[in-house]
């Protein structure tokens, strides 16, 4: 297994725990509308926030020591990624866009969004941006897509 893949499905499994503690953080309680002034779930997301970068930071020092026959990098690495990279951007500014309509278009009688919506906006782009990268990166090491 590649240092890449390695980091991977470790990515998608830290963000995907923690996006799915944001769902039932946000949509729970008193839900999209009055989680922006609710400072006991705002906090609770910033620390799930840290938590999940901290997870993140402790996995990228484990992976990145090279014990005899354990993980290696190579140039192939650097491409899956790099390629991943780019079709993460596409999916996540896709995301951001139909997102910001949608609830433009939900709202639009009631003349603003909620605030809270721009809480999940922010949190959710950054979840998502993880994952799709973790996933697409194993994807195309395995050549399941692009030319792995």
């Amino acid at each position: 297994m590649t240092q890449s893949t390695q980091r991977a499905k470790w990515k998608i499994i830290i963000w995907s725990v923690v996006l799915v503690a944001l769902l039932v953080l946000f949509f729970g309680g008193t839900g999209p509308e009055g989680f922006a002034h609710d400072k006991r779930r705002i906090v609770t997301v910033a620390i799930l926030f840290a938590a999940g970068f901290g997870a993140f930071y402790i996995m990228l020092g484990v992976t990145r020591r090279k014990k005899e026959g354990g993980l290696n990098r190579d140039e192939r690495d650097e491409m899956f990624e790099s390629k991943a990279a780019g079709v993460t951007l596409g999916i996540v500014l896709t995301y951001v866009y139909l997102l910001c309509l949608a609830l433009w278009a939900y709202f639009q009688d009631a003349g603003s969004v909620p605030a809270g919506w721009m809480w999940f906006l922010a949190y959710s782009t950054i979840f998502l941006g993880m994952i799709v990268h973790g996933i697409f990166t194993l994807l195309l090491a395995a050549g399941k897509v692009g030319n792995g």
